[in-house]
């Protein structure tokens, strides 16, 4: 098995990454519009001032992750919806301050995935795994929610209750969608903060779910907790300047790129 690259191997590697990040920043800020044909490989080639190779690399991996479509006569956008979970990371980099209804979008999302995983643990759990989950919630409770540490726990616990579900489906979604939302967040230091009183009832609420094997109870305990991280986030990227534009976040103005083939 080939277990390293020649030089030549990693330099098209690297001009693939660079025509790959521009194209597909290009077609999510929509300079390139649903249905347009990408210009040819020949003049995208000569844009980037590489070989044919490393555009056609790139244009494998847009297909890849839906942003476009190869066919014999060219190279065609798609729409946004059709993309894979990979253009999250780079649609939410759009701003400077993460768009505020494309997050909240996610964290719904998040949200239900936690909330299906942590009801069925109910049925699934043995009972020191069951103790596991109450010991984080303890520890949750011990700190104040602005700390750190409360925030570590609280994606812990996430995790944990992703883990024992068993659902690898589920897992797989949760964790592209963190590892491209929850790291955007922490690295420019927006740490959401939800009402202390409320969370810590409705913490108790989970604690004692847990404790009775009460599916729905865990899932209702769930669905407070994420509705009030969702009010926190939003509230941290209104202070941070961020604007809510959902869908409407990417423009379609007319084509800047080098001229489409003619059809």
């Amino acid at each position: 098995m080939k277990t390293q690259f020649t030089m030549t191997e990693l330099h098209l590697g690297r001009r693939s990454a660079a025509v790959l990040d521009t194209l597909r920043d290009e077609i999510l800020t929509g300079q390139y519009r649903p249905g347009e044909r990408l210009p040819s490989e020949r003049e995208l080639a000569a844009r980037f001032e590489t070989s044919r190779g490393a555009v056609r690399e790139a244009l494998k991996k847009l297909e890849q992750i839906g942003l476009a479509a190869i066919h014999p006569g060219g190279v065609r956008v798609q729409p946004l919806h059709e993309a894979s979970l990979d253009v999250l990371g780079p649609l939410l980099d759009l701003q400077a301050v993460p768009d505020i209804e494309l997050v909240d979008q996610v964290a719904v999302v998040l949200g239900l995935l936690v909330s299906h995983a942590a009801g069925s643990v109910a049925d699934v759990a043995s009972d020191a795994e069951i103790d596991e989950a109450r010991t984080l919630v303890a520890k949750i409770l011990e700190r104040d929610p602005q700390n750190a540490a409360s925030l570590e726990l609280r994606m812990e616990l996430g995790r944990f209750f992703m883990k024992v579900s068993g659902n690898l489906a589920i897992r797989l979604i949760a964790n592209s969608m963190r590892l491209q939302f929850a790291t955007r967040l922490q690295a420019q230091g927006l740490r959401p903060v939800p009402e202390p009183k409320a969370f810590r009832r409705h913490m108790r609420a989970l604690d004692a779910a847990l404790a009775g094997r009460d599916s729905g109870g865990i899932q209702a305990a769930i669905g407070e907790l994420m509705a009030l991280n969702r009010s926190a986030i939003r509230a941290v990227l209104e202070a941070a300047g961020g604007s809510a534009r959902g869908m409407d976040l990417i423009p379609t103005p007319p084509s800047r790129g080098l001229p489409s083939r003619s059809s």
